[in-house]
């Protein structure tokens, strides 16, 4: 068989799974709090195994002083997915290694050191065993919300003589709800699975009127062992509530999350234990004071005895936001504020995860950044909270130049690969591109004068130009920035015709359509450059995509949206003159 050369540059990024809060690498999308440090999870790693962050404080805030992996990690072990500690001891999830797998970590003179790997006995590739994890002294609770099918299970481990061995596993087969174990929580004798149904993307409506409103089970350590002592249903949840999507546990008392409860509002549901009944008895539920369509409250839960946080990443049009409640009494939430962070970006999602101890809170922000994620550590002082937001440098890919890469077994470096090899790569930092930028679409032009070759790439925030004239050494040449009104979009499309760019975006707010001139990048003498459009068309906001019939004098834009927009129908342009396209008329 042939073997085939790619004879252009290849330009990519890995964005996170599915949707743009999991297919970046999500920093920030598990926390906890320890006595005097905060770990904050990085589990959506592609090119390399997940971390999971150790910060301190300094005179000028926090600093990282570790980045922890598996002791056994390999690229995408989704590390840090699930995350717990108590006192000396930290458990780390890594849900993508095999089955799934959860890790433990002792701190030994001021160092955290691997000191056990936990598997469950009879897993399988895809149980996600992991992904939640609860720690308790010597006990562990670890969630696999896809196994049996997606039904679920979870797994308690204690500590003996001889290492951590399993004592008791349960299945969410049978029940209703499925994704049995997606959130866990144990103390002491005690211990609580969510079955929320199904697992939320904070960046799309979440609300699914007809699913199961979720459940939570109780466990309890007996004479014969671990053994189901109830099940919480969320009085009044409803259908779609998401019942047990976040649970937290301390000294007889439960917090429960159903973020889609109330049409996506939110509520997290409490409990109390009876002694005298032995029995969890219900008690009046939180829901954010200002009631903001689409919070998801409860979808993230920390508390002690009288003070909890509750994450809402939705608020605020998903920028995200902390409510910080206090009570006096059990029944008696008396005040309530909310906490967030400036500068924060688009769909940041703050407070996806949150975690608390004492006079710290930390709360992660995985949408920020085009999805790579930031956290915010917030100091409580007697003025009232400091805030520190903290980042990974983001780990990517090595640039391939000169030599390439052959394709051999299905891979030519870390890219699937069939029968083409890699002549080189650039990363998106590479060419204009900031933390977590992604691409999304390329086109490519030949210079008719200098017969020099250039591949345009649709970046989240513009558009980029690479000279690959000689493939094996492509060159960054510069960058046009989105239009100043736009939105960052993860759609960007591009065609080339006339040796002018026409550029449009999906989802982008007021784009329109950018004109530029191709022959400008002879420009170019050694610094990239920043170019601004030619022109404008302003005929449409955003659009889906355009196509440009080769030889002629028109441009049809697609899945237009504002302005002369002929309702989503074919929108054509006359391109005659490309700096001064005009509106032909609507299709159908």
């Amino acid at each position: 068989m042939r073997k085939l050369v790619s004879s252009i540059a290849v330009f990519a990024i890995f964005t996170f799974v599915g949707t743009p809060a999991n297919a970046q690498i999500g920093f920030g999308r598990t926390v906890a709090v320890g006595d005097g440090e905060v770990f904050i999870g990085e589990p959506g790693n592609q090119a390399t195994p997940g971390y999971v962050y150790v910060y301190r404080p300094n005179s000028g805030g926090w600093a990282e002083i570790a980045a922890l992996t598996a002791d056994d990690a390999m690229d995408a072990d989704g590390f840090g997915s699930g995350m717990a500690i108590d006192g000396d001891r930290l458990i780390i999830g890594a849900e993508l290694m095999g089955a799934g797998a959860a890790y433990v970590f002792e701190k030994q003179e001021g160092t955290w050191v691997q000191v056990a790997k936990i598997e469950a006995p009879n897993s399988s590739v895809g149980d996600l065993f992991g992904a939640s994890v609860g720690i308790s002294g010597n006990r562990l609770i670890v969630g696999a919300p896809e196994a049996s099918e997606g039904t679920g299970s979870v797994h308690v481990f204690e500590l003996r003589e001889a290492g951590w061995q399993h004592v008791a596993a349960f299945s969410g087969a049978g029940t209703d709800n499925e994704n049995f174990g997606m959130s866990v929580a144990i103390d002491g004798d005690w211990a609580i699975a969510g079955a929320p149904d199904r697992k939320l993307d904070f960046f799309l409506s979440g609300y699914a009127p007809d699913a199961p409103p979720g459940m939570a089970y109780i466990f309890e350590n007996r004479d014969n062992g671990w053994e189901q002592a109830g099940q919480l249903n969320g009085s009044g949840a409803g259908s779609g509530a998401n019942f047990g999507y976040a649970v937290a546990m301390h000294n007889g008392q439960v917090m429960v999350g159903a973020p889609g409860a109330n049409g996506l509002i939110g509520a997290v549901y409490l409990y109390f234990y009876d002694p005298t009944e032995q029995n969890w008895d219900q008690l009046p539920g939180l829901e954010p004071y200002d009631r903001l369509p689409g919070s998801y409250f409860g979808a993230s839960i920390a508390f002690s005895e009288n003070e909890a946080f509750i994450g809402a990443p939705g608020s605020e049009g998903r920028l995200g936001r902390v409510y910080h409640l206090t009570r006096s009494s059990l029944n008696s939430w008396d005040s309530a504020t909310k906490l967030g962070a400036a500068n924060l970006g688009q769909f940041s999602i703050l407070s996806a995860a949150v975690a608390a101890k004492a006079d710290v809170v930390v709360a992660g922000v995985p949408g920020n950044d085009y999805g790579a994620g930031t956290a915010v550590i917030m100091e409580r002082d007697h003025i009232g909270w400091n805030r520190t937001e903290v980042l990974s440098e983001t780990s990517g890919l090595d640039p391939v130049v000169g030599e390439g890469i052959p394709c051999v077994d299905g891979k030519a470096g870390p890219f699937l690969c069939d029968n083409v090899d890699m002549v080189s790569f650039l990363p998106t930092h590479m060419i204009g591109g900031s933390r977590g930028v992604g691409v999304n679409d390329i086109w490519g032009w030949t210079d008719p004068d200098t017969d020099r070759d250039y591949v345009v790439v649709g970046m989240r925030d513009g558009t980029t130009f690479i000279d690959v004239t000689d493939p094996s050494h492509p060159v960054w040449v510069g960058k046009l920035p989105k239009t100043d009104e736009a939105n960052t979009s993860l759609w960007r499309d591009v065609k080339v015709e006339k040796d002018f760019a026409f550029i449009v975006s999906d989802s982008a707010g007021q784009h329109g359509m950018q004109v530029f001139d191709m022959t400008r990048l002879r420009e170019f003498s050694g610094e990239p450059l920043t170019f601004t459009a030619d022109t404008t068309y302003r005929g449409v906001d955003s659009a889906h995509n355009m196509v440009v019939n080769p030889g002629s004098d028109f441009a049809f834009i697609v899945g237009a949206g504002g302005r002369e927009s002929c309702g989503g129908r074919l929108h054509m342009i006359n391109i005659e003159d490309p700096r001064n396209p005009a509106f032909a008329g609507c299709f159908t």
